[in-house]
């Protein structure tokens, strides 16, 4: 929600200024990760990744040392996710090959990172919707790139020909899992924005024709599991039941 007007944060930690630099910090970081290319040795991504999370740690150690009214945000799996990185720490410190245990914990205590930098970050955030609409967008271009490996370009217009495409991304599977997020998330925008419905809704269509395109069954599996969560968590009755069986 957006900040009230006569919220207690002054300064230039807890101000208005502060939290648009929040916002233009989690655009970047949906950009990045759409648009920077991987690659198996330097790994540009995940070094941009690294860095975004890196950045929100600091943006909400910035808010604590200010003594902004909220401190520490909660959010019901702040828990889980520091369990999940402590059981993390304690299997490397179990494993007897550490050089194999090594690769692993790194990804754990990013993931744990990224997790913590977005729940303390995003509610400063004055108009949420700009930052998703920022990975909305990214999806659908990265849709649109993924679509046109397959036939390896559109007309003068020519790209690497690949039978499941990858886009950006390492492999296939990653990409599927990037765009179908993408997808609901401006499937979330059309659905509550009816200005831009259409805008939001196209997005939404480019980013799951870039997922047929992969040919990953485990992301239509999931998009199945999130849409009867959904149901879930939003219907009732009949529909819930309806929702369910489809």
């Amino acid at each position: 929600e957006a900040l009230p007007p006569d919220r207690p944060d002054v300064g230039p930690v807890g101000g208005e200024s502060f939290s648009w630099a929040l916002t233009a910090l989690w655009c970047g970081a949906f950009l990045a990760l759409a648009l920077v290319a991987d690659q198996k040795v330097l790994r540009y991504k995940l070094l941009a990744v690294e860095a975004f999370a890196g950045a929100g740690l600091a943006a909400a150690f910035l808010g604590w040392a200010a003594r902004s009214p909220a401190l520490w945000r909660r959010t019901p799996l702040d828990i889980p996710v520091a369990l999940y990185a402590l059981g993390g720490l304690a299997f490397f410190a179990l494993a007897p090959e550490r050089g194999a245990a090594h690769g692993e914990l790194n990804r754990v205590l990013l993931s744990a990172a990224a997790f913590f930098a977005a729940s303390q970050t995003a509610a400063r955030l004055p108009r949420p919707a700009v930052a998703v609409g920022a990975w909305a967008l990214s999806g659908a271009a990265l849709g649109c790139y993924a679509h046109q490996q397959t036939p390896g370009g559109l007309g003068p217009v020519m790209v690497p020909q690949l039978e499941r495409p990858i886009a950006t991304f390492g492999n296939p599977i990653f990409l599927a899992a990037f765009l179908l997020a993408s997808a609901c998330a401006a499937g979330g925008l059309a659905a509550g924005d009816a200005r831009r419905r259409g805008l939001w809704s196209a997005a939404a269509a480019l980013a799951l024709a870039g997922v047929w395109t992969t040919q990953t069954r485990a992301a239509f599996a999931a998009l199945a599991a999130v849409a009867g969560l959904g149901a879930l968590l939003t219907l009732g009755g009949r529909r819930r039941w309806a929702a369910l069986g489809a």
